[in-house]
Parts: C-alpha cells; structure tokens; sequence
C-alpha cells in the first residue's frame, strides 16, 4: 500500500532589517518558478547575520538529509517551466 505524502522545502527566513545589513554580500544567479503544488512549508530557520546564514549553506546536505532525515529529489521535479 503506497502512503500519500507531502514535499516541503526547508526555508530559513531572516528579517528585512537584517537583510539590507548584508545584501550586498549576495549574487543573484537566476530566478526558479516553483510550482504551486510544492509550495508549503518543510520547517522554518532564523538567521540575523550573514554568517549564521552562510553556515546553514555550508554542509546543505549534511545538515538537512542526515540531521533531519530529509531526502533530496531531483529539482527539475519542482520547477514551473
């Protein structure tokens, strides 16, 4: 028997006031369309500097797939073409 399932994305949020302290350390590299069916809410992070930030991407993988046992797919499976 094959269980129903959600796919959340991990979103780690920071606070406008604290984004304009360190935007300009940040590269727009393109723009991706999430399809609807894929948005909702994995958990939620809080980072205030651009060193927490960049610490939670250091190891994604390791911290997302083995701490909290996420599973990666594949992104071409979330993308609004």
């Amino acid at each position: 028997m094959r269980y129903p399932f959600t796919v959340g994305l991990p979103i780690n949020a920071i606070e406008h006031k604290d984004l304009i302290k360190i935007k300009e350390r940040f590269t727009v590299i393109g723009r991706a369309t999430i399809k609807e069916s894929f948005k909702k809410l994995g958990s939620i992070g809080y980072e205030d500097n651009y060193e927490q930030f960049t610490q939670r991407f250091t190891d994604i993988v390791d911290y997302n797939v083995r701490i909290f046992k996420n599973e990666m797919i594949d992104l071409k499976m979330i993308l609004d073409k």
